[in-house]
């Protein structure tokens, strides 16, 4: 089955500021169709949004930034500057 979003522009805006104009004031449809793989894209989608959400609404601020630092203190210190002096 295919969703059709059906939108219409606005009649002020299709005439001109002379207000003379050759086109109909009639608006005009626009019929956007999305096929079965792109609707189950879009509500895989909006789930993971949502349970990302979730997630994050779970934990306060404090305890993100806490679990942040513990991970940094898991990590190998391989970006750490070097002795340059072996003789220090």
């Amino acid at each position: 089955m295919l969703e059709m979003q059906i939108s219409s522009s606005d009649p002020s805006t299709s005439s001109s500021a002379s207000g003379g104009s050759s086109r109909s004031n009639k608006p005009t449809l626009h019929v956007e169709r999305k096929t079965q793989a792109e609707l189950a894209f879009l509500r895989a989608k909006e789930k993971r949004a949502a349970e990302e959400l979730l997630i994050k609404a779970s934990t306060t601020h404090k305890e993100r930034i806490m679990d942040f630092n513990e991970r940094l203190d898991r990590l190998t210190e391989h970006y750490d500057i070097p002795k340059v002096s072996w003789t220090k």
